[in-house]
C-alpha cells in the first residue's frame, strides 16, 4: 500500500499541538500507510489548523510560502488570500481545513467559500453546523437569546428600558428592532449548504474538549469521574451556569434569576447555582434526575455530552437545526461522510423557556421512559470508544477525501 504523507500547517498555538492534536494524530494513523511529515514538497495532503483567533501563529505560513509580508499577516483579508494561493498553485496535493463553525463564531466566512471551489480542498469541522452556514451574523439562537432580556436584570446587560446604554452587545442585537430585522433576513436569505456539503466532514480531532471522551496514556477513557457514577438520584432539577455579559448570557441570567427561582417556590427538589467547583459541581449532576442546558458561546456545551454519562436527563432550548457528529440534537446525519449515528436524548423545550415546567413534568412523570433514552446514548458512547470507529471512520474519511474530484 502507497504511504501518503501528511503534512501540518499548524496556526495554532504549540502546546495545544504537541500535546493534544499530535498524540491524538500519530494514535489513528498507527499501523496506517498515512505518516506525518516535516516535508511539504513531498507531502500528498496538508492539514490546515486553524484557530479563528486574534493569537493565531500566522507566522507558521513563512516555513512554507516564500515572498509574504509577515506585518500583513493578521490581515484576514491578506491571510486567507495568500491560503487560497497555496492550494490554487498545489493542485496536486490534497488541503484539508481543520477549524470551529459553530453559530457563536462571528467572522465571516467569505474564505472558506472561496476555498470551496477548488476540487483539492476540504473542510474539516471540529464542533458542529448548520445548514445555513454562511449565516453566521444571523445566529437564531443568539436572537433567542436577545429576546429574553427583560426589566429585572437590564442594568446588568447595560441596558435601561430596553434601551442600550452601556451596552457592549453587536448594534444588530442592541435593540429588539434591529434584533427582529434580523431575524427576518434569517428567514429570507437562507443560503443552504447543498452545493457544498459533501466536501465537509464533521469530527474533532479534540475530543476532551468537543466530545465525550480523551485519550489517556495511548487509550480512550470517557470523561467521567468513577466515584460520582452510581450516586442515588436525591434531586429533580440541576442548575449551574457561570454568568456574562454577552448576548449569549442572557439566557443564562433569565434561568438563574427568573424562570428557575418560581420553580423553586413549588414541589420540586431543585438545585441552582452559578459557580461550583468541579467535584461540586460533578456530584450535583450525578445526583440529579435532570440537567438544565442553557447555550455556550454556541449551542452545544460540555453537559450536554458529558450529563448522560451519569444516566441524568439534559433539557436545552431546542436546536434541531444543528448537526453534530454525536447527533446531540437531531438524528440526522450531515451528509455521506457522516458514518456514526447515536441516539438523540436530549429533550427539547420552548428557546424562550415557557414550557419549561411542562417539560419538567412530563420528564418526571415518564422518567424510566426518557431514562431508557439517555442510558441508551450513554451506553453507545460505551461502545464506540471499546472499539476502532473513531479511528476507522477517520481514515475512511480521509481516503475519501483525498479521491479526485
Amino acid at each position: 500500500m502507497e504511504s501518503k504523507k501528511i503534512f501540518l500547517l499548524a496556526i495554532y498555538d504549540d502546546i495545544t499541538v504537541n500535546q493534544n492534536l499530535l498524540p491524538i494524530l500519530n494514535y489513528i494513523f498507527k499501523n496506517t500507510n498515512y505518516n506525518i511529515s516535516d516535508n511539504f514538497n513531498e507531502s500528498n495532503i496538508v492539514f490546515i489548523f486553524l484557530q479563528n483567533t486574534s493569537s493565531e501563529k500566522r507566522l507558521n505560513i513563512t516555513k512554507i510560502v516564500d515572498g509574504l509580508d509577515i506585518n500583513l499577516l493578521k490581515n484576514n483579508e491578506y491571510f486567507y488570500k495568500n491560503i487560497q494561493i497555496l492550494i490554487k498553485n498545489n493542485p496536486n496535493k490534497q488541503f484539508i481545513l481543520y477549524t470551529r463553525v459553530d453559530q457563536s463564531t462571528f467572522f465571516n466566512y467569505y474564505y472558506v467559500k472561496n476555498f470551496f471551489n477548488y476540487p483539492n480542498f476540504k473542510l474539516l469541522i471540529k464542533d458542529y453546523l448548520t445548514k445555513t452556514f454562511y449565516n453566521e451574523q444571523y445566529e437564531q439562537f443568539l436572537i433567542d437569546c436577545r429576546h429574553l432580556l427583560c426589566p429585572e436584570f437590564e442594568e446588568y446587560f447595560g441596558f435601561k428600558n430596553n434601551i442600550p446604554i452601556n451596552c457592549s452587545f453587536p448594534n444588530s442585537y442592541k435593540t429588539l428592532e434591529t434584533t427582529n430585522n434580523l431575524k427576518n433576513n434569517l428567514k429570507n436569505n437562507e443560503e443552504i449548504l447543498s452545493e457544498y456539503e459533501d466536501k465537509i466532514m464533521i469530527f474533532s480531532l479534540l475530543p476532551h474538549q468537543y466530545s465525550f471522551w480523551r485519550l489517556v496514556n495511548n487509550e480512550k477513557k470517557l470523561i467521567i469521574m468513577d466515584k460520582y457514577i452510581n450516586n442515588i438520584k436525591k434531586f429533580d432539577i440541576f442548575f449551574c451556569k457561570h454568568q456574562r455579559n454577552t448576548v449569549d448570557g442572557i439566557a443564562r441570567k433569565y434561568l438563574l434569576d427568573v424562570k428557575l427561582p418560581s420553580l423553586q417556590q413549588k414541589n420540586y427538589n431543585i438545585n441552582i447555582f452559578e459557580k461550583l467547583d468541579n467535584n461540586e459541581y460533578t456530584n450535583f449532576l450525578s445526583s440529579s434526575k435532570i440537567l438544565i442546558s442553557p447555550f455556550g458561546m454556541g449551542e452545544r456545551v460540555q453537559d450536554d455530552l458529558i450529563a448522560p454519562l451519569y444516566d441524568t436527563i439534559v433539557i436545552k432550548p431546542n436546536c434541531d437545526y444543528v448537526y453534530s457528529y454525536e447527533n446531540l440534537f437531531n438524528n440526522k446525519k450531515f451528509n455521506k461522510y457522516h458514518k456514526i449515528q447515536f441516539t438523540q436524548h436530549i429533550v427539547f423545550c420552548k428557546p424562550d423557556f415557557s414550557d419549561l415546567e411542562e417539560i419538567i413534568d412530563n420528564i418526571l412523570n415518564n422518567y424510566e421512559y426518557y431514562l431508557n433514552i439517555t442510558k441508551k446514548y450513554k451506553q453507545e458512547c460505551i461502545d464506540y470508544i471499546n472499539t476502532n470507529k473513531y479511528e476507522n471512520d477517520f481514515i475512511e474519511v480521509l481516503q475519501l477525501f483525498s479521491e479526485k474530484e
